[in-house]
């Protein structure tokens, strides 16, 4: 059992390797990621993904869920659980009379959970927390004059996201959970700037170096009604204070120079909580709703274009299980959407995120082995007050394996 145990972190270490190299060049593609640590990524594995993003209510039972650390109190005693997802995203744009697209992806998750203790589970993940990925083109003015200067901003990379969970069992219908994680990444926001006046083009890049621990605290509650059971969650998440460090790096006609900047700009993401309700039948039929919050009104950077404000984002979805068979796993429907007052307000506009999902998952030769496909079709942003709206399509695949490492072997 420890070579197997040994073997898993070794692979998972590899991975992390390959996952952070993978989000380094595969970012987001929204211009809406200009504004702090840009865009924030779905916590949830690739099978939830298909259900709306649901979750924080809904147990680990043989797919990881990654929304609430409490969850996994579900897992039984000969399971390790693996779920390994990539995901990709086509947008397109229009903003007045213009009009582009854009293609992301990279790797949506890798998540390892077992029960290290009699009322302990323990999972292993590896997410990405956000995204930067925009290329916006202007040109103004130079004050008092009749001279333009033309204006590029670019920027891409991301923050990834080293979690432990564990979740604590106490009797049979209660878990609570806690989640220790480590958040890093770099953020590179590019400025250049062309005009005869300033004698050529002026290149200005920001490498912003972010690092933290954080936490996250859950539980779930199961209420039994007749054959099905109705399940109660929530999770917790206090700010998150960054460490930064700041590299500029300068190139013009009259030459380059590389200096660390003391006046960094501060990144914060503040305190939030969620809270589901999940219901799962005797028929293999399982519904969920979530609500998440988030304090954004209380964070202070802002700048002449944008405001932050509170979040609200709204979620459901459910899954149908199809008719069991001896000889196969069955297959698993999923249906959901979901609606975000999200932290941004752009020029006196809310920018609202919703969409719709769907998802399928395929049974393999495995017991309880899944090969989950996602899709899913968003609108994000207003053509109100000359601002983008961004219409996205995506489509994310994982595997969900289910082994019995724990095993005791019998011998004759």
């Amino acid at each position: 059992m420890k070579q197997r145990i040994l073997h898993a972190i070794s692979i998972i270490c590899i991975l992390l390797l390959l996952a952070i190299s993978s989000n380094a060049q595969n970012g987001a593609s929204s211009a809406y990621t200009t504004f702090g640590v840009g865009r924030i990524e779905s916590a949830s594995t690739i099978k939830y993904q298909g259900m709306g993003g649901v979750g924080v209510a809904l147990p680990t039972y043989y797919s990881i869920n990654t929304l609430n650390p409490a969850s996994l109190g579900s897992v039984e005693g000969e399971q390790m659980l693996i779920d390994l997802g990539i995901r990709s995203s086509f947008t397109t744009y229009e903003h007045n009379t213009e009009s582009g697209n854009g293609l992301s992806g990279g790797l949506n998750n890798i998540s390892l959970a077992f029960r290290s203790g009699k009322r302990l589970v323990t999972s292993f993940n590896i997410v990405q927390y956000s995204s930067i990925g925009y290329n916006v083109a202007s040109s103004d003015y130079i004050e008092g004059t009749s001279t333009q200067i033309a204006k590029n901003y670019e920027g891409n990379g991301g923050l990834n996201k080293v979690a432990m969970s564990n979740a604590l069992v106490l009797g049979k219908n209660l878990s609570l959970g806690l989640e220790l994680s480590y958040i890093f990444g770099k953020l590179i926001k590019q400025e250049n700037y062309a005009s005869s006046i300033i004698g050529g083009e002026l290149n200005v890049q920001y490498s912003d170096f972010l690092q933290q621990v954080c936490l996250q605290a859950g539980f779930q509650y199961k209420i039994p009604v007749g054959q099905s059971n109705l399940f109660v969650g929530a999770v917790y998440s206090p700010e998150i204070d960054f460490k930064t460090s700041r590299e500029v790096e300068t190139s013009s006609s009259s030459g380059a120079g590389i200096y660390e900047d003391l006046d960094r700009e501060p990144y914060n993401i503040p305190m939030g909580y969620g809270a589901g309700l999940g219901w799962i039948d005797e028929h293999g039929i399982k519904i969920g709703f979530d609500y998440k919050f988030q304090n954004w009104a209380g964070v202070d950077y802002t700048n002449n274009l944008s405001e932050y404000k509170d979040s609200h984002r709204f979620s459901g979805g459910v899954e149908y299980q199809s008719r069991k068979s001896r000889r196969v796993n069955p297959f698993t429907w999923r249906l959901g959407g979901y609606y975000e007052d999200s932290y941004l307000e752009v020029k006196g506009k809310s920018l609202l995120d919703r969409g719709i999902t769907a998802g399928i998952g395929v049974p393999m030769r495995s017991p309880h082995s899944y090969l989950n496909i996602s899709i899913n079709y968003g609108q994000r942003g207003t053509a109100s007050n000359s601002l983008i709206t961004e219409n996205y399509y995506g489509m994310s695949v994982s595997m969900s394996i289910l082994e019995a490492w724990f095993r005791k072997r019998k011998f004759d």
